[in-house]
């Protein structure tokens, strides 16, 4: 039987949700080739502004917001739709929908129900009856949406018996205070999932820990969302377990006396020094004390007279600079050059930063390959994998487009978390740290993340929350990033 949208007549607000998503195989046509146009929509004037859905995410592992996009250097296409008369064009059907709330979409498979409930900012409010433009704000949420559909084909093969209520947030906190308050499939659901804004999840992070729901948050990497909230899973990994998965991989190879830790004399830059100073006592041998170098620069100039890094390197063994900052681009240009030039005559040179290079406009590659470049990720989409090729395909077939990495997201967390709902119930929890999954595009490794506890305690520690532990480290090598050797 086929997994369908609920085709009962929506609520007022969300009525035009039910539209986008029934025409979304009509919206990725042919015409998303041609040429952009402006377009009277705009997306919300905020802070967290989500931006153009094009190319890799990017994210800022402190904060857990996401953050534009800027190496696009041309329009991006539009997507256009036509709609279609629904007399002409009638919708299909199912005798497996089930009946639930007229808020949203709802997907059932046959068989006794498990019911989750997914809010995504679908932006519906920007949209008009007549209009053939999606707003841009919508199509991060369509992308999840597509990936979401396709993990459904799957889950139906598999007999999973759920209903999936899809609600449109509106990329707005006062409708996900008015959803969590009123929205029937909120409150008969056994698992939430969403949001995109951190204060958003916020919010239903709250509303999962009173009414002891669980709640999957596929985007927010803060470490602040929540506390003492063991219903709180968390998919994208904190600064923390970035700094973490770095420090590992490098004192795997290196002796700390080798390390260089290196940001700009700002506060907030020279706070994340203290990190990897604490998580690398874990990798040490017993009684090993040696610590990081550390370098702070004040030198604001573009190219960094006053800095000397000859000094700093070593003749005879490798030289691994740590540089756990990224919001100044001029300034890791400007260290990266400078490098470069102390760098000749040295033995090798190893530089580790942060997921936002990849993304950096004045990225010069030359500097990534000589400098031996490394990153850590949340995500790494291999193009040579037979299962991304495969997927990538089914995608195309099925919506006209290539998938972005929201796509890959809403397959892949779809897939696993329902699967684990219907496997183990409501309570499936308990039973995340024994259900490691590797995926289309990282590995799903959920443990739970416990308060810190001062010495001579006798309280069993908290759980905080269950957080993705799994990081990838990337490497610049033949001029593009893959997994380090």
């Amino acid at each position: 039987m086929t997994s369908v949208p609920n085709l009962r007549q929506p609520s007022n607000g969300n009525k035009w949700l039910l539209l986008l998503i029934l025409l979304i195989p009509l919206a990725f046509s042919c015409e998303l080739f041609k040429p952009a146009t402006s377009t009277t929509h705009k997306p919300p004037k905020d802070d967290d502004d989500i931006g153009e859905l094009q190319g890799p995410v990017k994210v800022d592992p402190e904060t857990g917001e996401f953050e534009r996009v800027t190496t696009m250097t041309e329009p991006m296409d539009t997507m256009h739709w036509t709609i279609n008369s629904p007399d002409k064009f009638p919708p299909i059907t199912s005798e497996t929908t089930a009946e639930n709330s007229n808020a949203g979409s709802t997907h059932a498979l046959s068989g006794e129900v498990q019911y989750a409930t997914m809010l995504l900012p679908f932006m519906t409010q920007q949209f008009s009856y007549g209009d053939t433009e999606i707003p841009k704000g919508s199509k991060r949420a369509l992308q999840y949406y597509a990936g979401l559909k396709l993990a459904l084909q799957d889950l139906q093969k598999d007999s999973v018996k759920l209903d999936l209520t899809i609600l449109d947030s509106k990329y707005s906190e006062q409708e996900v205070t008015h959803l969590l308050s009123f929205e029937p499939a909120v409150q008969q659901a056994q698992m939430l999932i969403g949001t995109y804004r951190s204060a958003n999840a916020r919010l239903v992070a709250k509303y999962a820990k009173e009414n002891k729901k669980p709640f999957i948050s596929p985007y927010s990497g803060s470490s602040s969302i929540s506390e003492d909230n063991p219903y709180y899973i968390q998919v994208n990994p904190t600064l923390r377990t970035h700094c973490d998965a770095i420090t590992k991989y490098v004192l795997q190879r290196y002796a700390p006396d080798q390390v260089i830790l290196v940001v700009p004399n700002k506060p907030k830059e020279v706070e994340r020094l203290k990190i990897f100073q604490e998580l690398r006592l874990q990798y040490l041998p017993k009684g090993d004390t040696t610590r990081f170098k550390e370098l702070i620069i004040s030198d604001e100039s573009l190219d960094l007279k006053e800095t000397d890094l000859v000094s700093q390197l070593l003749a005879d063994r490798p030289t691994i600079f740590i540089v756990p900052s990224w919001s100044n681009e001029t300034f890791i240009y400007a260290f990266l050059r400078k490098l470069k030039v102390a760098a000749q005559g040295f033995s090798e040179v190893m530089v580790f930063g942060m997921p936002q290079w990849m993304q950096y406009e004045r990225a010069d590659f030359e500097l990534y390959e000589n400098l031996n470049v490394h990153v850590s990720s949340n995500y790494y989409i291999d193009p040579y994998n037979p299962d991304i090729r495969n997927f990538k395909q089914r995608f195309f077939e099925e919506f006209g487009m290539l998938p972005q990495i929201d796509a890959y997201y809403g397959y892949c967390v779809t897939l696993y978390f329902l699967r684990l709902q219907q496997k183990y119930g409501k309570d499936f929890i308990q039973y995340l740290s024994d259900e490691d999954w590797t995926n289309l595009y990282t590995t799903y490794r959920f443990r739970p993340v416990f308060e810190q506890q001062t010495t001579g305690t006798e309280t069993p520690a908290r759980i905080q929350r269950y957080e993705n532990n799994f990081v990838h480290i990337l490497q610049f090598r033949d001029y593009y990033f893959q997994p380090a050797q």
